[in-house]
């Protein structure tokens, strides 16, 4: 579901200037991670520094795996955050005690034939169609990887954003006209290492996206 406008969601940033350096860039979403067994992992006092980089130009969204309710209640409250996305074991019930705050499932899906069954429970009987944030996260992994078209169909009826290790400047493109998701989810491959911005890599992203200068975010 997207009505043209892609959001362009960095990952992992460790780095308040980093941050402050990809929303300059055109970013919308600046995701910080809080797993312990992340490469890109951060702190309370590191993601309220990212918060007051960025300020309210852009959403800021805390990555979370199978931790318990009132730690992410905390670290959300304590950090600023805008969004809750759970990347683990959690249910749609799990998602829906968190009040105020725009919670998101991401899931990763590895053939096309799992598209259905791994998003069954988080989309029956949900219909969004003035979204303003995402619903779901797809990361694509192996042969779904390869074949875009296989989320085009939740996409159209649900604001997606799409995620994979295989999205890149050279292959963003293909991946956006196939698929039109509200969102796109970037870290690798607008990095100089596990943490760190690069910033001519999500330039060149940002170009293939934004060709026309000037556009913003509704």
């Amino acid at each position: 579901m997207s009505d043209g406008y892609i959001h362009i969601k960095v990952s992992g940033l460790t780095d308040p200037e980093d941050a402050r350096r990809a929303v300059d860039l055109g970013a919308d979403l600046i995701a910080c991670v809080f797993w312990s067994q992340s490469p890109r992992v951060v702190d309370i006092p590191q993601a309220w520094d990212i918060r007051q980089a960025i300020g309210r130009r852009a959403q800021m969204v805390g990555i979370f795996v199978n931790t318990p309710r009132p730690l992410v209640q905390r670290v959300a409250r304590q950090s600023g955050l805008d969004m809750v996305q759970f990347f683990g074991r959690e249910t749609r019930q799990d998602l829906e005690h968190y009040g105020s705050i725009h919670t998101f499932k991401a899931l990763t899906i590895d053939t096309p034939e799992q598209v259905e069954v791994q998003t069954r429970p988080f989309v029956s009987g949900v219909h969004l169609r003035t979204p303003a944030a995402p619903a779901l996260l797809l990361h694509l992994a192996g042969a779904a990887a390869q074949s875009w078209t296989s989320v085009a169909a939740l996409a159209a009826r649900m604001p997606t954003i799409l995620a994979s290790d295989a999205l890149a400047p050279d292959t963003i493109g293909r991946a956006v006209a196939e698929v039109k998701p509200w969102g796109i989810d970037v870290w690798q491959a607008v990095e100089s290492q596990p943490g760190r911005l690069d910033d001519d890599r999500l330039e060149a992203l940002v170009r293939v996206l934004r060709p026309q200068s000037g556009s913003v975010s509704p």
